[in-house]
């Protein structure tokens, strides 16, 4: 009698499990496959919970948390249309931009992108932020180089708005510098290794706007000897201009990896030098710069351009 109950009441219990088994399964499944979809035509009849603002940057680069803090103040509580306007900190080093900007042009929520304060970061994010279908509103906080620009014949505008001045102005007044302090011969230091777009852009306007200067004053004076007679008023005004402005020449640019001979160094006579890079590296440099001077009786004037886009 007992094992005949005991047989039946496992039955029982095998039969109910296997029920229970196959609602859950069933109820597992219609979570998983309708849920999303629910939630999906939802979202699409509604519109989004939010819009997202990202914030993309270094945290490590001086100045990137304290914008992130303020620009975050300001928004707290702002909405467009009754949805309410988040901001989402991405910490992302110009290795990370490329991905990182991939990324976000697939969020249907996406109104603006802030950042990415790097020259370099951004050259390599811009074009998917700009080609993206629509485009996304980008702005560059400190970014300086003047070619981060996106072309496409086939949009009516691209939504990029640059808050600092571009490098041209930086190089120009480098190069005014240089010549007002009478510099003749300069070394330019330039620094590839964090953010070589800024770096390598500065110093090669620096060089051109150098040398177009040089140029103009020798072909002024030449043009005055060749015709010394008809001009002679003109080339005693120009002789004297000549004097006194246009002296500089660059007769050495380097980059911080691969450093001159001292030798070398001290054969050029070098009176100016000019240094574009990362801030933490200008005192190294400076440093530098006090050993291969150490014997000489003039030390050069040092000009920093420090790399913070």
């Amino acid at each position: 009698m007992l094992n005949n109950i005991l047989s039946k009441a496992k039955v029982a219990l095998k039969n109910f499990c296997h029920f229970l088994s196959n609602e859950f399964l069933s109820a597992l499944a219609t979570i998983v496959i309708i849920a999303p979809i629910a939630i999906w035509i939802g979202s699409w009849i509604t519109g989004p919970s939010s819009y997202k603002i990202y914030f993309v940057g270094d945290v490590k680069q001086a100045g990137v948390l304290d914008s992130w803090h303020g620009i975050k103040s300001s928004i707290d509580g702002e909405q467009i249309d009754d949805v309410r306007v988040e901001m989402v900190q991405v910490n992302a080093d110009p290795n990370d931009a490329e991905a990182v900007s991939k990324r976000i042009i697939g969020m249907d929520d996406t109104i603006l992108v802030i950042g990415h304060f790097n020259s370099t970061a951004s050259s390599h994010a811009l074009n998917h932020y700009m080609l993206a279908n629509p485009p996304i509103p980008v702005i560059l906080p400190i970014e300086s180089n003047p070619n981060l620009v996106v072309r496409d014949s086939s949009r009516a505008y691209s939504p990029l708005f640059r808050l600092a001045p571009t490098d041209d102005l930086q190089a120009e007044a480098a190069a005014n510098f240089a010549e007002e302090t009478g510099a003749k011969r300069i070394w330019v230091i330039v620094d590839t290794e964090i953010n070589p777009i800024y770096t390598q852009y500065v110093a090669a306007q620096f060089v051109k706007l150098i040398q177009e200067n040089f140029d103009q004053k020798h072909y002024l004076v030449d043009y005055c000897k060749e015709r010394a007679g008809s001009l002679a008023n003109d080339c005693d005004t120009v002789s004297k201009w000549a004097s006194d402005n246009f002296h500089a020449r660059v007769v050495l640019k380097t980059n911080m990896i691969n450093p001159p001979m001292i030798d070398d160094v001290k054969s050029l006579n070098i009176d100016f030098v000019f240094f574009v890079g990362q801030e933490e590296n200008c005192l190294l440099i400076a440093n530098e710069l006090d050993n291969y001077f150490a014997y000489t009786k003039t030390k050069p004037t040092l000009l920093v351009a420090k790399s913070r886009s």
